[in-house]
């Protein structure tokens, strides 16, 4: 393109023609005020003062008249006058005969199609012989250089549209230019194209303004306008600089953003005072060029080095505003002006495409990347699971085991063997659902349930499961549960736990000896958000600071690289918050979560509760959180209670109330304590005659502590609870005990739930023969009727000859899988108008996708293995009512 405008330009020069030649006796006078008249510049006193001036160019002083006096032999063909600067204010003309006027050939200005001015010359021959000449009158209001001309008609003809065509063609490029600048700015919110596009406008306004367009489609002076546009180029390309570079130093950055500042304050003086636009257009487009080359070598040497596009194209700038300031007002050197410039504007733009490409390669390489750790995600979850569901198989039965194992005869240490293999499966368990949830995290393929559970247990269990490691560490767990705490919830039960856990293991793991104080409490009186918060030692919260650091965070793109990291992640899902504070009496994490509340939580009617109201409860334990926490849950339900440090100060008080009448009704002592133990304590009131016939007397001990069953109620102990103890469980065993004491004989005639368990038959469909052990030994235990099957083909058929009230069926059979069984039972009650028989999924894959498919195949619920007594015993109590129901009717 620039080849074919450069062939042109020489081209039509060369076809230009010569122009004619102006006499050597060319003549010019200066009028200073712009004061003198025609007749006094013709008048005798003038006429000698004209000074010959040299060549075309003449220079017309600021604020001043030029007078100008040219040598004309007239001719039979009409010629023109060219004066070819528009920044002019007024040209007169007028035709000289002898020195005296002849002919005015124009009072007023006249604007060419071209830049300039355009005044005719009469044609033909004159019947008056002597000497003609024309007496021109030039005024501007700056200092300008004017060239001035006589052509032909032919050759303005020719020259017109010589300039026209280099003009078109200029402006061809530069609205190519502007589009590509536009529309990659609007299309991918480019500032810096659209920067360009600006400057681009700007400069393409400035040409036609030379070109003369816009005096024949505005009205506009061609040569002012072209100017100040030509100003206002600059400051846009020194934006566009100044965004290139966003990581310049601070002095530096305000440096240059005064410069840019301080261009457009100058653009906007040069079109508000015309006076000066020619010393802030040399001002502007010389200065700010070298200032940017300036800054270009900052950088080089600040070891920042910029794209050598940029750095041509500023050069280009700084090159064609000393053109511009050496050169005459000619159409080739502002031609060749407007070419620099252009050729500067491509440079920004071939620099802003360069780095657009680069970001795009940059977008394309990130994007194959997070689709490549997305599919590996996606791969290592599926992987993850399908392991998940070769452990949960065999841990299953393991654990499902381990707990009808638990409710045989056992010695103490038995049970302590036993229980310590149950903790060591929920914590392999527990690990593997943390590695689970990480890569579903990962992947994006964590999915929140929400259900009704039953708070105070779950958060009994997670305490519970951490006791043994707690005893060995002779760290004492203590649980809070605020009473304004509604008992069920509905929310996310198993996130819940893994978060509890994973928590309150952490802080187990880097505490030795102290407490660990666990306390649930409402936000807010009518708040639905829970707050759980977990005080322990000072070095706890300094580890799980440390865990959460950020930078722990680089070895996973995610952020989830430990488990704490998981929990918060967790808790964030969960719409949750978090947070770790410091006090004197240690240190607390805390979390809240919100839960759909009930209006009122299950608790005890008011008779039952009557059974303990204003009881008076002695209450003995060294550790004062634990003494202060039993205490408000006790006081909380009623009780009177006192309490003491030792078992030598209960037993003082024991006696001294015996004596004032005001003896207690409960004894709750603690076993190890300091100097009087327990079971001490216990022998001491069992021996008083006056003390022990009355006294209900219960145990709170570790699982190490545990007293011998025999030797306990030989003590007059009741009950024994492990530490830590859930309030709901120490308030059911008050309970029962108290109402035990007050009406020895029970009723043993069976309840209504049992003799409905008795009657109610459930279908278990499970391939496993130790999975089908289990959950048969744990619906026995529950009391109901256990039928068991080895696939899906047989539990379509026994279903189809038998009534069963459940079916628990496995979703990996041989045969027929559990998907399809349970559409086929589905399809069948449809045809046959059945009642629907409750199916519960049982599979060890606990994705997504499964609860779908088990939707979708018209299954009732889902459960994971390994199977829990608690769970089936929370689904039995589900089912069984809405089966009697349907009896009934």
């Amino acid at each position: 393109m620039i080849t074919c405008f450069l062939l042109l330009f020489f081209g039509q020069y060369l076809q230009a023609g010569s122009l004619e030649d102006i006499p050597a006796d060319f003549r010019a006078l200066v009028d200073p005020q712009s004061a003198l008249s025609l007749d006094e510049v013709l008048g005798p006193r003038f006429a000698n003062r004209f000074t010959p001036q040299p060549g075309t160019q003449v220079d017309v002083p600021r604020a001043s008249a030029l007078w100008l006096r040219l040598p004309l032999q007239l001719s039979t063909r009409e010629r023109l006058l060219i004066v070819d600067n528009p920044a002019l204010k007024n040209v007169h003309a007028y035709l000289l005969l002898d020195g005296a006027l002849h002919t005015p050939l124009t009072d007023q200005q006249h604007h060419s199609v071209f830049p300039g001015f355009m005044l005719p010359i009469p044609a033909g021959e004159h019947e008056h012989k002597g000497t003609y000449e024309i007496l021109l009158r030039l005024q501007a209001e700056a200092a300008v250089q004017a060239n001035v001309r006589i052509l032909s008609g032919l050759q303005a003809a020719h020259r017109h549209a010589f300039q026209q065509s280099l003009y078109g063609i200029l402006l061809g490029l530069l609205a190519g230019l502007l589009l590509h600048a536009l529309l990659q700015g609007c299309s991918s919110r480019d500032i810096q194209h659209l920067l360009l596009g600006a400057a681009t406008a700007t400069f393409t306004l400035a040409v036609l303004a030379d070109a003369g367009w816009t005096y024949w489609l505005l009205g506009v002076r061609p040569g002012s306008f072209a100017g100040l546009m030509l100003i206002a180029l600059y400051p846009w390309v020194a934006l566009l600089l100044l965004w290139r570079i966003p990581r310049l130093q601070g002095r530096l950055l305000r440096v240059w953003l005064g410069v840019t500042l301080g261009s457009a304050l100058l653009v906007a003086t040069a079109a508000l005072v015309p006076q000066w636009s020619n010393s802030i257009r040399l001002l502007v487009m010389l200065g700010l060029p070298l200032l940017a080359v300036g800054l270009l070598m900052q950088l080089s040497l600040l070891d920042k080095p910029q794209h050598p596009a940029l750095v041509t194209a500023t050069l280009l700038l700084l090159i064609a505003g000393v053109l511009h300031a050496l050169l005459d007002y000619a159409f080739y050197s502002r031609l060749l002006v407007f070419l620099l410039i252009w050729i500067a504007l491509v440079c920004c733009a071939w620099v802003l495409f360069r780095t657009q490409q680069r970001r795009y390669g940059n977008r394309m390489v990130k994007s194959s990347a997070a689709q490549s750790r997305r599919e590996q995600r996606q791969l290592k979850a599926a992987l993850l699971a399908d392991i998940s569901h070769e452990i949960r198989t065999p841990m299953n039965g393991v654990l499902g085991m381990i707990e009808l194992l638990l409710d045989t005869a056992l010695s103490a240490k038995q049970r302590d063997y036993v229980q310590t293999i149950q903790n060591a499966g929920n914590e392999l368990l527990g690990s593997l659902n943390s590695v689970l949830d990480m890569a579903r995290l990962e992947s994006g393929e964590l999915i929140l349930n929400t259900v009704s559970f039953d708070l105070h247990t779950l958060v009994h269990e997670s305490m519970e499961q951490l006791r043994d490691t707690a005893q060995h560490r002779d760290v004492e767990l203590i649980t809070f549960i605020q009473p304004s705490v509604p008992q069920l919830c509905t929310g996310d039960p198993v996130r819940l736990k893994q978060i509890l856990g994973i928590v309150l293991k952490h802080t187990l793991e880097h505490s030795s000896r102290g407490e660990i104080l666990l306390t649930a409490a409402l936000e807010k009186p009518d708040d639905s958000r829970v707050r759980f918060i977990i005080q322990a030692s000072a070095d706890s919260l300094a580890a799980i600071k440390q865990a959460l650091a950020p930078a722990n965070k680089a070895v996973n793109t995610s952020g989830i690289d430990n488990p704490l990291s998981l929990a918060r992640e967790l808790i964030t899902r969960m719409q949750g918050q978090w947070g770790l504070s410091s006090a004197e009496q240690g240190s607390n994490l805390w979390f809240s979560l919100p839960f759909s509340l009930p209006a009122q939580g299950i608790r005890p009617s008011e008779q039952q509760l009557q059974h303990l109201k204003d009881r008076r409860v002695l209450l003995v334990d060294d550790n004062p959180t634990c003494r202060q926490v039993l205490q408000q849950q006790l006081t909380g339900w009623g009780l009177q209670v006192s309490s003491a440090a030792s078992g030598t100060e209960a037993l003082a008080l024991l006696r001294s109330h015996q004596a004032m009448n005001t003896a207690f009704d409960i004894l709750l002592t603690d076993q190890a304590m300091p100097g009087m133990t327990g079971m001490e304590l216990a022998k001491r009131v069992h021996e008083d005659p006056a003390l022990r016939d009355q006294l209900l007397v219960l145990m709170l001990t570790g699982i190490n502590d545990t007293p011998n069953r025999t030797t306990a109620r030989s003590l007059g102990i009741r009950r024994v609870l492990h530490k830590p103890v859930s309030g709901f469980s120490l308030q059911r065993t008050l309970l029962e005990e108290w109402q035990e004491k007050d009406s020895p004989a029970t009723d043993t005639a069976p309840s209504s739930r049992d003799a409905s368990r008795g009657t109610f038959k459930v279908l278990v469909a499970e391939d496993n023969s130790i999975s089908t052990r289990v959950i048969r030994g744990m619906l026995e235990r529950l009391g109901v009727q256990v039928d068991t099957v080895e696939n899906g083909l047989q539990a379509l058929e026994a279903v189809r000859n038998r009534h069963y009230d459940l079916l628990l069926m496995d979703c990996e059979m041989p045969e027929l899988d559990g998907f399809s069984a349970a559409t086929q039972i589905r399809q069948w009650e449809r045809q046959q108008a059945q009642p629907l028989l409750p199916i519960i999924a049982l599979t060890a894959h606990i994705l997504p996708e499964h609860l779908e498919k088990a939707r979708q195949a018209g299954m009732n619920g889902h459960m994971s293995k390994p199977v829990e007594l608690t769970q089936l015993r929370e689904l039995l109590q589900q089912w069984m009512p809405q089966q009697s129901d349907q009896s009934a009717e």
